[in-house]
């Protein structure tokens, strides 16, 4: 007999004088690839350091065991930041490689993986497979600059930095169909998609901003041959290294969706496939008398693939949507199918009941990947409302309700879309009636997390929330399987009529620190009442392992949870409260203070990958503090174009390498946002400046260009000033040597070289950037200069 619990955990945080800094990540990139490749990724984490165990879940997929950290993560500072919006909070991931190859016959669709290190494990993260050809898009900066592509294809790009355009172009047919899908709101990305397609003449043809969900879509027909351009950014005109996409342009068979989203155990379907170059006649599939409650499979026609499907199955008859089935009265347990395809259309079906029946109503349609927001009502048979609902949760929009019937007769089940929109046909649902004699008695387990850090030496707790199934209220014991030795639990039991507990986790001194998958198992004890007696006897028990549900459509539901016991840090970075004026383009200094706790070893002192602020291009080099210092200096180098009049924050990280009681080496880190323990400096006037004789120049392949530079020294800066042309990595037609401008001069001649390259692409300027050293500190300034084609 098949058995559920709903399980609801809840991690509560509690206090302690020991910190981890506990890993996050921002991304992977691409985040996808096509089946029988090979896919080199970027994870763009914090505190992952130098390498991190790697796991991706699910089958098709080898990678390794560990992701290393790169060599170089690509950053692009973007346009100036002005006030106050450069005052708001930033992280700064960094990357870790790492290749994983996809098995030819790799199933369509979400993985989930995720990393962990000694002080935590992250929630697990998106990775898709698909089955078009896929590129990668080589990531430049400035202007944008359209990149060919052949269709089909999957673009995998990301919107970097701030206001980028990324512009992808393809030849199209007069009268071809092509469509064009974005996910990435759908991975978990930063990116609120917005797509505009435009004709070899530069006319927008279509566009589209929010279709599923924020992720955007759009179809069009070509009116003209030529080359069609689709541009993406994002809606707010913003971008960072997490606002990854994937986008699909296509001119070949897409199907967008079907009807009905579902159908019952041991019938054929017939499956309507809407979409692009699709066939008319519908998709005949025979759904097995065993087919799982989400029958998930990679739907097919004549031998090519189409796409992954999940369709719901029920052992209720099926009602498809006419005219004659909603005037129709309908009898319970039964699944009602139908569409909302018209703007402000509400469909309305028939219900027998009798007096004192407990009806249940399942809308499902988001869970199915419609896009409908349905709104559920019920009516008595004179129109008067009895029951409703809008959304079962918050994050999920379809509608669920349960009523019971004042009188016998007829009531009528009223569903719309919340909002009335236009459909585009794809607004379809299905109604599950059930009453609670049609339900077995069970349970359903459910984890709202799949990773949990604990710190050792301190208390972690879950919330559980148990949902019983049928109406009984027995107690619930639940069980942990897979625990490691040395970890003590509290709280396992859900009372009888109760519908929560709180477990409480606590690693022992001596617990291991590791990162281990753990299950979740609940038994129900179910009591029902002898008629002669009228007296409550034990019937059965119910049981089921909890399973942490998948977040929207085709998601992967897991069915174990990582349990992180993490690595305190017994050292803590502070400083006191300090703001002085500091000039961009010059270096600041800051006094402060480690307080050690049964740790004397050296320290390594680094910028914080995750800042109280944005750092509008502040660097610092990393410093190491010896064994036994209880403070240090840090150096901060501000760039020359900040904002003047701005306050700028930096937090700092201290990392050392901890020897445990097993003999085990782990990295632990610690950072303070608090603002005692920030470099605080309001940023003032540059102390040099350096201008160079023309603001653009001519591009003249194969020609040198002398361009005369000033410079302008402060009153206190002296020395020999180093002058140099620093270029983005895709301009490579330029060269030009460095010069020194001696302590006792203010000019000096840069010789600009073009290489012989006529097709060569100018999409942004030369910096001319001038340098004093004074010790340990540096003064810088720089100019632009502009080539013109």
């Amino acid at each position: 007999m098949y058995r559920r619990l709903v399980l609801a955990v809840f991690l509560v945080a509690t206090c302690s004088t020991l910190h981890a800094d506990d890993p996050t990540v921002s991304y992977i990139f691409p985040a996808g690839g096509q089946r029988g490749t090979t896919v080199n990724f970027n994870v763009g984490g914090h505190y992952l350091r130098a390498e991190c165990p790697f796991e991706i879940l699910g089958n098709g997929i080898l990678t390794g065991n560990t992701i290393k950290r790169n060599t170089r993560t690509q950053w692009f500072e973007g346009p100036l930041i002005p006030m106050p919006a450069s005052q708001a909070k930033e992280d700064y991931p960094v990357d870790q490689a790492g290749e994983l190859s996809i098995a030819e016959d790799a199933t369509l669709g979400f993985r989930r993986w995720r990393v962990w290190t000694s002080q935590g494990v992250i929630p697990t993260q998106k990775f898709v497979i698909g089955h078009l050809p896929e590129i990668i898009e080589q990531e430049i900066d400035g202007t944008p600059i359209p990149q060919d592509v052949t269709l089909p294809v999957t673009i995998n790009g990301r919107v970097f930095p701030r206001e980028d355009v990324d512009l992808w172009r393809f030849d199209a047919k007069a009268g071809k169909e092509y469509t064009v899908e974005v996910m990435a709101k759908r991975l978990g990305t930063g990116l609120d998609s917005h797509i505009e397609v435009l004709d070899s003449e530069g006319k927008r043809v279509a566009e589209n901003g929010d279709w599923f969900g924020e992720d955007s879509f759009l179809r069009f027909k070509a009116e003209s041959d030529g080359k069609h351009t689709v541009r993406i950014y994002d809606a707010a005109f913003g971008g960072l290294q997490h606002y990854v996409y994937r986008l699909t342009i296509t001119d070949q068979e897409y199907v967008d969706h079907v009807f009905p989203l579902g159908g019952q155990r041991g019938k054929p379907l017939k499956l309507q496939l809407f979409g692009q170059m699709i066939p008319e006649e519908p998709v005949e599939l025979s759904v097995s008398p065993d087919a799982a409650d989400n029958w998930v499979f990679d739907l097919s026609h004549k031998g090519k693939t189409l796409r992954r499907l999940e369709l719901d199955i029920t052992d209720y008859p099926e009602v498809l949507e006419s005219d004659e089935q909603r005037a129709a009265t309908h009898t319970v347990p039964v699944v009602l199918n139908g569409r909302i395809q018209d703007v402000g259309e509400e469909d309305t079906w028939n219900l027998s009941a009798t007096k004192g029946d407990v009806i249940n109503l399942d809308l499902k349609a988001a869970r199915l990947g419609s896009l409908l927001d349905s709104h559920l009502a019920v009516l008595d048979k004179d129109g008067k409302e009895i029951a409703k609902n809008d959304d079962i949760q918050n994050g999920l929009t379809d509608s669920k309700l349960a009523f019971t019937a004042p009188e016998d007769g007829t009531y009528h089940v009223v569903i719309k879309d919340r909002f009335g929109r236009f459909s585009a046909g794809q607004f379809s649902y299905r109604l599950v009636v059930s009453k609670p004699i049609n339900l077995e008695n069970g349970l359903k387990l459910t984890l709202p997390v799949d990773g949990l850090t604990v710190i050792r030496g301190q208390e972690g707790k879950l919330k559980v929330t148990a949902e019983r199934v049928g109406g009984w209220k027995g107690p619930i014991e639940l069980s942990v399987a897979g625990l490691p030795e040395h970890i003590t639990l509290d709280g396992l039991t859900i009372a009888e009529g109760k519908s929560d507990t709180e477990i409480k986790i606590k690693p022992e001194d001596q617990s291991k620190i590791q990162a281990t998958s753990i299950t979740i198992s609940g038994v129900g004890t179910v009591m029902i009442k002898e008629a002669a007696e009228n007296e409550e006897t034990p019937a059965e028990t119910v049981n089921a392992v909890a399973v942490k549900l998948a977040e929207n459509y085709l998601d992967i539901q897991q069915d174990a949870l990582m349990l992180s016991v993490a690595m305190p840090t017994p050292f803590k970075i502070w400083g006191t409260f300090e703001t002085k004026f500091a000039h961009r383009g010059s270096s600041y200094k800051r006094s402060m203070f480690i307080e050690r706790e049964d740790y004397d070893g050296p320290i390594e002192i680094v910028m914080a990958e995750r800042q109280v602020r944005h750092l509008q291009g502040v660097t610092g080099k990393p410093i190491y503090v010896p064994a036994g210092e209880n403070g240090f200096t840090y150096q901060i180098q501000l760039p020359p174009w900040m904002e003047i009049g701005r306050t700028c924050r930096v937090a700092v990280t201290g990392i050392a390498t901890i020897t445990d009681h097993d003999g085990t080496e782990h990295l632990v880190s610690h950072t303070s946002h608090a603002q005692n323990d920030q470099i605080i400096v309001l940023v003032d006037a540059s102390k040099m400046s350096i201008q160079a004789a023309v603001s653009s120049m001519q591009f003249e392949p194969g020609e040198a260009v002398p361009v005369t530079v000033t410079v302008n020294r402060g009153d206190k800066i002296q020395g020999d000033v180093s002058v140099s042309v620093t270029l983005p990595e895709h301009i490579s037609a330029v060269t030009a040597e460095s010069i020194v401008i001696p302590a006792d001069k203010t000019e000096g001649i840069l010789n600009v070289r073009f290489d012989d390259a006529p097709d060569a692409v100018f999409n942004m300027p030369l910096t001319v950037r001038a340098r004093i050293d004074e010790g340990t500190e540096h003064h810088t300034a720089e100019d632009k200069i502009d080539i013109v084609k």
